[in-house]
């Protein structure tokens, strides 16, 4: 009888060891959740409405569905930005920019405690106009300043941008993009609307 009951704890003991080993096969280790690949800041305040979309595309990915113009394949990997707003009244232009902190609840308004701008290069050149921080020379801006990168947001019946860059790095710390906050002012300086950039993936 000791020997039946032993028989059979050692049977249901291999067949579970059995049904563990097929649950994950020799040389491949639990499956865990993907590194993020999308990213997105939602603003909504003062008549103002934008959506950000960061996406991280590796080298060779197409971009017939991503309304990125310049190239049909990603020629190396880098973030590229889907950027749609209204809410700009005609005649304004408004400035935007990543900010080092994240919102807090309630301070999407008046975006107080954001942090200075994101500047993780630490860039402090201050030089002629010539080297001035605008779109055909992004090289010389900080990477949080988005509208010196990549114009203004203006009143246009089509209000959407896409673009890429490469400064926008994926990641949790210091020189990434995740938690960092993106803020939108009028023309007189002032926050308008102010959202935190979080990972988003479909």
């Amino acid at each position: 009888m000791f020997y039946s009951k032993s028989k059979w704890i050692l049977v249901g003991l291999l067949a579970a060891i059995v049904d563990l080993s097929s649950a994950h096969p020799a040389g491949q280790p639990p499956s865990t959740p993907k590194y993020p690949t999308t990213a997105k800041a939602t603003l909504n305040a003062k008549g103002f409405e934008a959506v950000f979309t960061f996406l991280l595309l590796h080298s060779g990915t197409s971009l017939t569905s991503l309304h990125i113009t310049g190239y049909a394949t990603v020629p190396f990997p880098l973030t590229g930005v889907h950027l749609t707003y209204s809410g700009v009244p005609d005649g304004q232009d408004f400035d935007y920019s990543i900010h080092e902190k994240p919102i807090a609840h309630g301070d999407e308004i008046e975006c107080k405690d954001v942090g200075d701008l994101w500047n993780p290069t630490k860039s402090t050149y201050k030089g002629s106009d010539e080297f001035k921080c605008k779109p055909e020379q992004p090289a010389y801006c900080e990477s949080g300043n988005l509208s010196g990168k990549h114009r203004k947001l203006k009143h246009i019946p089509d209000s959407n941008s896409n673009y890429f860059d490469p400064s926008l790095r994926f990641g949790y710390s210091e020189l990434g993009i995740f938690g960092k906050s993106i803020v939108v002012y009028d023309p007189t300086g002032t926050p308008v609307t102010c959202a935190t950039i979080v990972p988003h993936d479909p």
